[in-house]
């Protein structure tokens, strides 16, 4: 081939290749090809949405077999509503935590899930360990990492809520005097109001105790009733006859003042801050149910 013939050719395939990628004008009176947007990912179905984010309803169909085997492993039942409701209120709570935790200005990056993820894999004896639980418990590795940095947070935001609960708070020093019969308690009650000894009565009905209270702060008692009247009274004054599910009491008050928190009482005080916390932001919350 000659020279101008190669020079030829190697133009011609330079024109070739400038004309399948170069932007040329319309000819006139032709129509102009337009440029789209690139398209918009379709979202995943949702079970849920909390305040515009969206609770995957994969996420939700896992957690659901994830409670059936351990209602399985503990032989316990519960109606498919009951089961749903379960889930559902677990991953909407999860979510307020995760979602107060970000408001609160707490971070969390994805070298720290990097982290925590690692850590896990060290715990259960390597990566193959994790993976093979993350397949027994319905996770894919998309979905644990998805819900692990939800739930790192949603932890920060709980700690942060519980903690603030103070060590020592004001409590109440009561003795009781509990009886089954309405009858036997208005005549201890007409006994005290004679001036006999609350303690000595006490002991009558309680030999061990003397129907010893202990201390306790509010929202501490299992009968409401008995608190609130507890709570009602100074120090050496006993309440009327009170009827709750367990019988009827009367209750004398020894003491009074900011006491310091048993780590039973403390749990109890946090389990109830945590679950105003939520209660709160439920009501502030908007939450639409996508379930199908």
């Amino acid at each position: 081939m000659t020279m101008h013939k190669t020079a030829l050719l190697i133009l011609l395939a330079v024109l070739m290749l400038a004309g399948c990628t170069a932007t040329t004008s319309p000819a006139p009176g032709a129509t102009a090809t337009p440029t789209l947007p690139p398209p918009t990912p379709t979202p995943l179905p949702a079970a849920a949405i909390l305040n515009g984010e969206r609770i995957l309803l994969s996420d939700y169909q896992d957690e659901l077999l994830r409670l059936q085997g351990t209602l399985d492993q503990r032989g316990e039942t519960l109606t498919p509503q009951e089961q749903s409701d379960l889930v559902l209120k677990y991953l909407v709570d999860t979510t307020l935590l995760a979602q107060g935790a970000s408001e609160a200005g707490i971070t969390l990056s994805e070298a720290d899930v990097d982290a925590r993820i690692a850590q896990l894999a060290a715990d259960m004896g390597g990566e193959s360990a994790l993976a093979d639980w993350l397949a027994a418990n319905h996770y894919s590795a998309e979905s644990f990492r998805r819900w692990l940095r939800i739930d790192l947070l949603a932890t920060q935001m709980r700690d942060q809520v519980i903690d603030a609960v103070p060590q020592e708070v004001e409590q109440i020093h009561a003795r009781q005097i509990r009886v089954n019969d309405e009858a036997e308690i208005q005549s201890l009650y007409n006994s005290l109001l004679a001036g006999t000894d609350f303690e000595t009565l006490a002991f009558q009905e309680d030999p061990v105790t003397g129907g010893d209270l202990l201390w306790f702060p509010r929202g501490y008692l299992l009968q409401p009733a008995v608190e609130e009247a507890a709570f009602a009274l100074e120090v050496g004054q006993f309440s009327t006859p009170i009827q709750t599910e367990i019988g009827w009491h009367i209750i004398y008050i020894m003491a009074r003042e900011l006491h310091p928190l048993t780590p039973d009482a403390r749990f109890r005080l946090q389990e109830i801050a945590l679950e105003n916390w939520l209660t709160e932001r439920r009501q502030g919350s908007t939450l639409e149910v996508t379930l199908p």
